[in-house]
């Protein structure tokens, strides 16, 4: 019986094992090491050198912050809540009690109207119960004005269309 099944079976091909793809890497990287290497080390050195470049140096860094951000008088300002107030006209009195403190930032009035939107959507509604006060965080305040001065000239118009 065993004789039978010899004697029917087909061989096939016979493949021979290769190396895997870490044994490949290993050997393509021995013969080419001599320019991988420099290489990869140029590749590293040039971004580092780029990144390098490219952040802004602590200087300018300074000076970009004396010019932009003029120093608030007060740590926070605390408007008081009257009766009918709502969270737009919260936001106007902390931008006017802001301006006057600060009177070397100039904002046209639609400026002005784009940073006390973006300063009434921070107001919480269910603070404004009359008679209390809101506290305003100076730093706010001033992210508002900077968004607002740099609109460009077609937002301008779209917020003097409700000033009219």
């Amino acid at each position: 019986m065993e004789s039978e099944i010899k004697k029917y079976s087909a061989s096939g091909p016979i493949f021979e094992p290769r190396p895997g793809w870490g044994r490949q890497l290993k050997s393509w990287l021995n013969t080419n090491w001599q320019w991988v290497l420099p290489t990869a080390l140029l590749v590293i050195l040039l971004l580092i050198i780029g990144s390098y470049l490219n952040r802004p140096s602590q200087q300018t860094a300074d000076t970009a912050n004396q010019t932009l951000s003029p120093t608030p008088f007060i740590d926070f300002m605390t408007i008081s809540i009257n009766k009918g107030d709502s969270k737009t006209l919260v936001a106007r009195h902390a931008l006017a009690l802001y301006l006057t403190a600060n009177p070397d930032i100039n904002l046209s009035p639609e400026q002005k109207l784009h940073a006390e939107n973006l300063l009434a959507a921070k107001v919480p509604a269910d603070q404004l119960i009359a008679g209390t006060k809101l506290e305003f965080n100076p730093d706010n305040i001033l992210i508002a004005i900077t968004a607002a001065q740099k609109l460009t000239p077609s937002q301008l118009a779209k917020y003097r269309a409700y000033l009219k």
